[in-house]
């Protein structure tokens, strides 16, 4: 009863002011006050649990699949699969996490997109890597080391590496450019990636993904945001409730309580898997399937979309599809990067395209 009474006086406050934002964290703040209990809160916030699943596969080296592919294939006819914010694993009470798996485990899994956000610090010569405000660690150390490093032992494979830059000025920018992107030491292709661009001619390099700088002395990579073939919904809907009262109508949203809309994301993603599977070869696609709700169910969503995405591949084992597919914890669905590799040469591809 306490419970019902207090999200009515959030409702009450809602509708009184056009503060919609204020009032969704109030939401929350009170939920998670609502959500005390142990059992409660694991059931929300089950994603704080390290799951580790281990599977057999013994005609897949996910060390080197993109090998197996013909070279004469475009980079965007792959199947890929990748991780969102990828650098946010290990973190203290699993605040803002997305992942299990380090950088250098993810690309002994089979990731080859990765998600990268970076903010300044006090280094003159490296950069932040960050989920928000938290500082997961340095960009040298923590990101191009281990995928320099892979792609020495494994030349056949390509990286791509999305890049968002937060609180940057020109000479951050500039910087960024000179000290790394331009640094053959990195490994970055230092030529323009189109839809023609074959998987040969970037092997053993970092395929860019950003937003042009002015600050930019040469373009290379991708121009983000691709010609709007990014399905990126990441902010998760909150089922609501209509409550009629004194001859009103309040709509009552609280997460909590009445749950989170899975639905819409999971509808966004298999719209988008069919759109890049009419339009194969002519360009790049990128289909995020993580969400959550202002930072909230990141693996309870995912453990949903996830399954989506999975299922999806098993189904349609006829079609063409080349995309990049951003997930969160891969690892904790059974076979799910796994499928999405093996997809690359079980369906209507080159013939020469096989898993040795």
């Amino acid at each position: 009863m306490v419970q019902f009474i207090i999200v009515l006086i959030l409702v009450f406050l809602e509708n009184l002011s056009n503060l919609k934002r204020v009032f969704d964290f109030l939401n929350i703040l009170v939920s998670l006050l609502i959500a005390k209990d142990e059992t409660c809160y694991n059931k929300f916030f089950s994603h704080r649990f390290h799951v580790q699943v281990v599977l057999s596969h013994s005609n897949l080296d996910k060390n080197v699949w993109m090998g197996r592919i013909s070279d004469s294939r475009k980079l965007c006819q792959v199947l890929i699969p990748g991780t969102h914010n990828s650098g946010a694993y290990g973190i203290l009470f699993g605040l803002g996490q997305t992942q299990d798996w380090s950088i250098k485990e993810q690309l002994e899994n089979g990731v080859r997109f990765l998600d990268i956000r970076l903010a300044r610090n006090l280094s003159p010569n490296d950069f932040e890597v960050v989920h928000g405000f938290i500082k997961l660690g340095s960009f040298k150390k923590f990101i191009l080391s281990p995928v320099t490093k892979f792609l020495t032992d494994n030349p056949s494979e390509v990286i791509l590496m999305r890049i968002k830059t937060y609180g940057f000025d020109f000479d951050a920018e500039a910087r960024l450019e000179r000290d790394f992107m331009m640094n053959l030491e990195y490994r970055f292709y230092q030529k323009i990636v189109n839809s023609n661009t074959s998987i040969s001619q970037v092997r053993g390099k970092i395929v860019l993904l950003k937003k042009h700088h002015k600050a930019f002395k040469k373009k290379i990579g991708l121009e983000w945001p691709l010609n709007n073939n990014v399905q990126d919904k990441y902010q998760i809907e909150v089922k609501s409730y209509d409550l009629q009262m004194l001859g009103t109508t309040y709509r009552i949203s609280c997460p909590f309580i009445f749950g989170i809309d899975i639905k819409k994301k999971s509808d966004a993603i298999l719209k988008h898997f069919n759109q890049s599977a009419r339009h194969y070869g002519s360009g790049f696609y990128i289909n995020f399937a993580s969400g959550s709700y202002y930072g909230l169910f990141i693996w309870r969503i995912a453990s949903v979309t996830n399954k989506v995405v999975l299922d999806y591949f098993k189904t349609n084992s006829h079609r063409n599809i080349g995309s990049i597919v951003v997930i969160d914890y891969p690892n904790r669905i059974p076979g799910l990067v796994e499928t999405l590799i093996e997809y690359n040469f079980y369906s209507n591809f080159n013939a020469n395209d096989k898993i040795a």
